[in-house]
């Protein structure tokens, strides 16, 4: 029995293999093996097992016993359910090869630095006319060699073993040079610089005004030499420091920020530009008086302060007005021809103001009017552009033609400078020296003309025709500007006068004079709104030596008379504003009607 369980130990090791993956191990078909039938047939069961293996041959080659159990057979596997089938992954990218990096060159040794080069460079300051030069600090230095040259010498060694600047005065307008050079301790120069040239210009010329209205006006100044541009410093009244206006290349500059009643001080500084330094030349300055120069604040306006306003608005409307001194009266005193607009203009019309001393109210009306048409030069008057105007026509003023007797009215008899002049006066003189109409000497100027000239009357307040025609010089003077502006065609002529607020203008003489002074007449009427003369000259006809007739029928040459004011000579200061009103813009309209 042993012996031939041996023998199918093999096959029972393959019966329980497939068993276990059978699921059957302990029975088959649900039903377990008897003790009772294991026994006799235990090799039945293996033989049963292993049947498949061969159908009826037992491994020894006996036959199956009778009467031994049926073949069991198996159950069938079951199939397991199928799964699922998974989706498909995507199929990842190929990634990119990586390049090759490239393979580090071995690095050299480092070379060993060289200390750099060492160079001399300078720069220069400069105040007023005293040049600085400093230069960079070098190492191993023994000395610094310093040369300087004036325009036209040769240079000159200054050796400098400490410190590195050197100053020295220059004078203006010169050319300097400067170069350097630096040893080291080895006594060996390993370095230069180049030639530099140094270059402060001269004072600025003459700087003049041009006030264009109340807040703006125009600076124009003598170019300097060498100068390549200018800066432009202001300061107004109180201000302790100027301030930088500007730069111009060219010599003019307008301020067109001013504020009217305020004085200001202006410097012009040339600048002369060499390597990228500007160099200072010495500034000039200017003073500018933005206000009102004519006062009308009180009754006497003298002839100091007439003279003293002629000046000062040459100077603040440079170019725009001029003077001439025409002549000088018995004690020494200027007769002006004052001119605005251009003075070289084919056409001029002339007024001659303060014949008679105590009329001296006129010469502020005439004085306030030179100043008002400056003042408007960039504007219109009677809808005409005032500078287009008076650059067509001149406009002559005698502003005060008898300024001894202005004097002797204002002042009295010791306002005469001439102790002779003072001593014949003390003889002719009633007392009254503020009601005086005639000159120092005596004479009534308004009689003095040669025209239907009369000697009479006898020196004293007023009255008197003088010796001869033209005996005085105050007359001569206003001849001689009439003949000389007759030659550039004279137009017209306005005489001032007061009082009586009336205009004088008849003629009897045919032709252009008389149709031009009908005009003049009719205008100074027409804005003034003084009185018609026509019955006054009726009456008064044939004024012996009188000027307005003199010019009229001897030049021949178109003439009014304005008397301005109502009250008795000398008039008060408050007549003042309504004489102005009227007579502030005529004398511009009659130069217009000539145009």
């Amino acid at each position: 029995m042993i012996g031939s369980m041996k023998k199918f130990c093999k096959p029972l090791a393959i019966v329980t293999a497939v068993a276990c993956l059978t699921g059957n191990l302990t029975g088959m078909q649900g039903k377990a093996f008897s003790k009772q039938a294991y026994k006799p047939e235990i090799g039945a069961v293996f033989l049963a097992a292993a049947a498949p293996l061969d159908d009826t041959s037992v491994p020894d080659g006996t036959s199956q016993p009778s009467g031994a159990p049926p073949d069991i057979t198996p159950e069938p596997v079951r199939t397991p359910e199928p799964s699922d089938t998974p989706k498909p992954t995507d199929t990842p990218k190929p990634t990119d090869t990586p390049k090759p990096t490239n393979t580090p060159k071995p690095t050299n040794k480092p070379k060993p630095t060289k200390k750099p080069k060492q160079k001399l460079a300078f720069r220069i300051s400069q105040k007023k006319n005293k040049i600085t030069v400093k230069w960079n600090k070098l190492d191993d230095v023994s000395s610094y060699l310093f040369y300087l040259k004036e325009q036209g010498g040769k240079f000159r060694k200054t050796v400098i073993k400490k410190g590195t600047k050197r100053s020295f005065s220059v004078q203006y307008g010169k050319n300097y040079y400067v170069k350097m050079a630096v040893k080291n301790k080895r006594n060996k120069t390993f370095s230069r610089t180049g030639k530099y040239q140094i270059y402060v210009p001269e004072k600025v010329g003459t700087v003049h005004t041009v006030s264009m209205g109340k807040a703006k006006m125009k600076l124009t100044w003598q170019a300097v030499r060498k100068a390549d541009y200018y800066y432009i410093y202001r300061k107004a009244a109180g201000q302790k420091n100027f301030a930088l206006l500007g730069k111009r290349k060219r010599c003019t500059f307008v301020d067109e920020e001013l504020k009217y009643n305020k004085d200001y001080s202006y410097k012009i500084i040339p600048v002369t530009e060499r390597k990228g330094y500007g160099y200072k030349g010495r500034g000039r300055s200017k003073l500018f008086s933005n206000k009102k120069l004519v006062s009308d604040s009180h009754q006497k306006y003298t002839y100091t302060e007439m003279e003293g306003d002629i000046k000062s608005l040459v100077k603040k409307y440079y170019g725009m007005v001029h003077y001439k001194v025409i002549g000088k009266s018995a004690d020494g005193r200027n007769i002006y021809d004052v001119i605005i607009g251009n003075q070289n203009a084919p056409k001029s019309i002339l007024v001659i103001s303060t014949l008679h001393a105590r009329e001296y109210m006129a010469s502020l009306v005439c004085m306030s009017q030179i100043e008002y048409y400056l003042q408007s030069s960039q504007e219109k008057i009677a809808g005409q552009p005032v500078e287009k105007v008076l650059n067509q026509i001149a406009v002559h003023y005698v502003p005060m033609a008898n300024p001894d007797g202005v004097t002797i009215s204002q002042s009295g008899f010791s306002g005469i400078k001439s102790a002779v002049l003072r001593k014949k006066l003390a003889k002719i003189s009633d007392g009254d020296s503020v009601r005086w109409k005639a000159n120092a000497r005596g004479v009534d100027l308004n009689h003095n003309y040669p025209y239907k000239f009369k000697k009479s009357g006898k020196a004293g307040r007023e009255g008197y025709s003088g010796k001869s025609a033209s005996s005085e010089a105050e007359t001569k003077a206003v001849i001689s500007l009439i003949q000389t502006l007759k030659q550039r065609q004279l137009k017209g002529v306005i005489n001032y006068h007061a009082t009586g607020s009336i205009v004088f203008g008849g003629c009897t003489k045919k032709g252009k004079v008389k149709e031009d002074t009908q005009r003049m007449y009719d205008l100074a009427r027409a804005v003034t709104g003084y009185a018609d003369s026509a019955a006054y000259e009726k009456e008064h006809s044939g004024g012996v030596g009188s000027l307005r007739e003199y010019i009229v029928y001897k030049q021949k040459i178109p003439s009014i008379t304005l008397e301005v004011g109502w009250a008795a000579c000398p008039g008060p200061i408050s007549e003042f504003p309504a004489i102005w009103g009227r007579n502030r813009t005529l004398v511009l309209e009659e130069a217009m009607l000539f145009l």
